[in-house]
């Protein structure tokens, strides 16, 4: 089965923790539930899904700059610092 890793605050996990135990959860099953919670994807969403898995229909940018002038014109990227 894949595991699936991030890297939070040690305050972030207790908040998370503390959240899955006041819904009577496990810390797995409470996020499960929370990423998932819309348990009925849009068709739209299926097929992203779809076409992601498939590798159809994907687009390539040569930076984040390049991605944000496509789906956010009018946004000002001026402040943004890649990590």
């Amino acid at each position: 089965m894949p595991r699936l890793s991030i890297e939070i605050s040690e305050t972030e996990h207790r908040k998370i923790k503390a959240l899955a135990a006041l819904s009577g959860k496990s810390v797995r099953e409470y996020v499960i539930e929370r990423v998932f919670r819309n348990k009925h994807p849009t068709a739209e969403t299926l097929d992203a899904i779809n076409d992601a898995v498939t590798e159809r229909n994907l687009s390539s940018y040569s930076s984040v700059e390049a991605l944000l002038d496509e789906i956010a014109p009018a946004a000002d990227t001026s402040d943004y610092k890649p990590v």
